[in-house]
This record gives structure tokens, sequence and C-alpha cells, in this order.
């Protein structure tokens, strides 16, 4: 964060509050004495620190630890919560995004993310109704993480020249 006036008095407002609660034994909601609550508590730190801090760097690990600490949550909820990686995905994807609306750049970057994640996400569902091209499809599954590195290198190396 830039400038830092207010992430010291939030973080520290955080952690009491977190500490209180469990002090008191104060039960707000179910297993909110995890290290997922601390995620979500210094996601919220970060965004509303950077709001009043005006530090739009602050957005994407705000989004991102909100997200994580949320996701954990959920997944011992409900029963249909998705996997890590397009949940993970999806959540970096909307900060990215978040922070291209404040800065007005970078949502490309955050829409490639969030197809990726919703293309992880349904893609077992998708190759099931698409019977004919399977076995095609278990060699891209094999291998499609190799195309992601080679876009990586691509766009590192090759692009920027």
């Amino acid at each position: 964060m830039k400038k830092s006036t207010n992430f010291s008095a939030l973080a520290l407002l955080a952690i009491g509050f977190y500490y209180f609660l469990q002090t008191f034994q104060i039960e707000l909601f179910e297993n909110q004495q995890s290290w997922q609550t601390l995620l979500i508590l210094f996601g919220l730190v970060f965004l509303i620190g950077g709001h009043f801090d005006q530090d739009d760097s602050a957005i994407l690990p705000g989004i991102l630890l909100l997200g994580l600490g949320i996701h954990f949550h959920s997944i011992e909820r409900f029963p249909n919560w998705p996997e890590h990686a397009p949940a993970i995905t999806l959540i970096i994807g909307l900060g990215m995004l978040l922070r291209a609306v404040k800065t007005k750049s970078g949502y490309f970057q955050g829409f490639i993310l969030l197809l990726l994640a919703v293309f992880l996400h349904s893609f077992d569902s998708i190759i099931n109704g698409l019977g004919w091209v399977e076995q095609g499809m278990q060699v891209i599954q094999k291998f499609w993480p190799v195309l992601l590195i080679l876009g990586g290198f691509y766009l590192l190396f090759i692009k920027r020249k």
C-alpha cells in the first residue's frame, strides 16, 4: 500500500475484534474462530484501508484474501461449492477486474482469468455432453497446462519485444 495511514489501525481493530469474540465466547456464526475468518478480516482491512487511503493497489490483495476466506468457509457448508482451482482462478480474475475498473487498465487479464475459471468449472459437463470428442479431449485435458505455460512464455518474452 502506498500510504498506510489507516491500514495499521484497521488491522489492530480486526485482530482485536477477532480475539474479543474468541475471549468472551461470543458466537456470531459457526466456525468463526478459524483461520478462514482471519482471511476474511484481513481482506476487509485491505479493501477498507485502500478505499480510505485511495490506494488502488490494495484491491487485488483485499479481494484475494476476502475471496479465499469465503471460499474455504463455503467448502465446509455447501456440498456443491466449486473445487479449488476454478474458485481460486475466479477470485483472482474478479480481483483483477475490480482493480481494472478503478485503474482503467488490465481488463483483458481479468477477463481471461474469469473465462478460464468458467471453463475449468464446467469442463467435465462440457466433455460429457460432447461424447464423440471425448477421446480427443482426454489428450487436451492432459496437456492443457502446457498451453497455459506456452502462452505465459509468449506474453513474457516474445510479445514484449
